[in-house]
Parts: structure tokens; C-alpha cells; sequence
């Protein structure tokens, strides 16, 4: 499997709040999503294509307002994905993946990914889905 993660270089620090291996844990994520849809697909090929677009959600301190609590992130970013599909075929998915953490303070940290075909960063990044994501949905996750 060729993987290119290079435009995420910048901010890969934040998505080790996330987890030890971000890498392997999107890698996975998306080819249990794929599973799901086509038993028996796996990634031949994943590369980020345009840099990720962050969001963070924050909670005062009780004693001291100045104080801010980490309490959410999610990230949304462009890939390109090359699938080894069960009939020998390898088509090629482009969209949007996004993923959020949920009560970052708390041992119920809950994360959610969703990968949005065809999509843009203007439609589904920091201005559009992903606000929503971060911010609204956290009651759902």
C-alpha cells in the first residue's frame, strides 16, 4: 500500500491527541469503512491532497476564566484513494475526510469519522460541515 501523509506534517501533533499512530488509525478507520460497503476491499492507495482545516472546542475553568479545557477537535482534509476492490479492479474515491474527538476531557472520549465523496473543503471543512461537526453534533456522538 503506497500512503502519502506529507501535507499533514504541520499538524500530525494534533491528531496525536487523538491517538500514538494517527497513520494507522485513519488507515484502518477508512478500510473498515470501505469493508463495510465492498466486503473484501482494501486501500492500494491513500494520499492527503490538500492540508487539513482544523476546529477546537474549549470550556472555561470553573475558578478561573481565563483557564480553557480541551473538550473537542476535529480535522477535515482531501484524500485520494486508490481501492484494491474484490473483482481486480482498483477505482479511485476522492472526497473528504473528516474526523472529531468528542469529550477530550473526560475518559468517555468518543471519536467520529465521516468520509464524504466527492466532497470539498469548502462544503464539508472548517466553514462548512466540520463546524457543525464540532460544535452541534457532540450531543450524538
Amino acid at each position: 500500500m503506497h500512503t502519502d501523509f506529507t501535507l499533514f506534517d504541520d499538524s500530525k501533533h494534533m491528531l496525536e491527541w487523538l491517538t500514538d499512530e494517527p497513520e494507522r488509525m485513519i488507515l484502518e478507520t477508512v478500510e473498515e469503512m470501505l469493508g463495510e460497503q465492498l466486503p473484501g476491499a482494501a486501500i492500494h492507495q491513500f494520499v492527503v491532497t490538500h492540508k487539513p482545516q482544523w476546529l477546537s472546542r474549549g470550556r472555561k475553568g470553573e475558578q478561573d476564566e481565563e483557564e480553557l479545557t480541551l473538550v473537542g477537535t476535529g480535522t477535515a482534509f482531501a484524500v485520494s484513494i486508490t481501492i484494491a476492490a474484490p473483482d481486480g479492479s482498483f477505482p479511485n474515491v476522492n472526497g473528504i475526510l473528516s474526523i472529531v474527538a468528542y469529550d477530550m476531557n473526560t475518559p468517555d472520549q468518543s471519536t467520529r469519522v465521516w468520509f464524504d465523496v466527492n466532497g470539498s473543503l469548502e462544503e464539508f471543512g472548517s466553514n462548512g460541515a466540520l463546524m457543525r461537526r464540532v460544535y452541534e453534533e457532540q450531543e450524538d456522538a
